[in-house]
């Protein structure tokens, strides 16, 4: 599959790749998630291959894209401001607000589209039924009548609330995960010396809404030039719990992969 930041480039082949598993499943459907999919009759009415399509599209995306992105944009916050790295390492309580305000300030999807089924009225707007409406996450997520400094990120806030995750019917049925997921991450950070961010990555769209970084290039504190890289200014976890040495930096091969 070709890698293309153009969507153009990307989805074609995505949605080869789907119609392929599709016929496979309806050919030779086996226990597999999608040969269920196939078998499904709701309302005695098998599931279309658009339908699967756009199930295929959110069961593979949705837990990845989406996640890899948040975990992105909190560590990029992270390694700019090493004082938080401290903040989550003598305060662990403070990780679900870290969480919450990565979520809140740097949504991974900003902007998502609904169709009206009824005539909606939003102060003096009236929208017609049928009408496509722009859901902007990342600026209701900034509302400065909800949010004090809200262009900020603050471990003093709380648990913000945001509309990340969606609302409603359309809440996100794999937050709870997502949430686990990055906790993990900075539970295990922990055990490390602080980093930094040594290149400035460039934010950009994938696919028309996905906010993305480029890369996220850093360096632990103290491994640079050979350092005692647990010289920390508070105490780190004993001896027994935490890694020996500086973290090994990943072999990427000749092609840089």
């Amino acid at each position: 599959m070709a890698v293309d930041r153009d969507a153009g480039g990307f989805w074609p082949p995505f949605a080869e790749l789907f119609r392929q598993e599709i016929a496979r499943a309806r050919s030779e459907p086996g226990d597999d998630y999608l040969s269920e999919l196939v078998r499904a009759e709701p309302d005695g009415v098998p599931v279309s291959d658009e339908d699967l399509q756009a199930m295929l599209v959110a069961f593979a995306i949705a837990g990845h894209e989406t996640s890899m992105n948040t975990l992105a944009h909190l560590l990029w916050q992270l390694g700019r401001r090493p004082d938080l790295q401290e903040q989550l390492r003598a305060a662990p309580e403070l990780i679900p607000v870290a969480i919450e305000e990565t979520l809140r300030l740097w949504s991974p999807v900003d902007h998502g589209t609904r169709v009206t089924t009824t005539e909606v009225v939003i102060g003096d707007t009236r929208i017609p039924p049928g009408a496509r409406v722009v859901l902007l996450t990342g600026a209701a997520n900034r509302d400065p009548r909800i949010y004090s400094d809200p262009n900020t990120f603050r471990l003093d806030r709380g648990l913000a609330r945001h509309l990340t995750f969606g609302h409603g019917i359309h809440f996100c049925l794999g937050a709870r995960l997502a949430r686990i997921e990055f906790a993990a991450v900075l539970r295990e950070l922990a055990r490390y010396p602080n980093y930094r961010v040594t290149t400035a990555p460039r934010r950009y769209f994938e696919n028309g809404r996905h906010i993305c970084l480029d890369q996220l290039q850093v360096s632990w504190i103290g491994c640079e030039n050979g350092g005692d890289p647990f010289r920390l200014s508070v105490p780190v976890p004993a001896a027994t719990d935490r890694p020996s040495g500086c973290p090994k930096q990943p072999d990427h091969g000749a092609d840089g992969q």
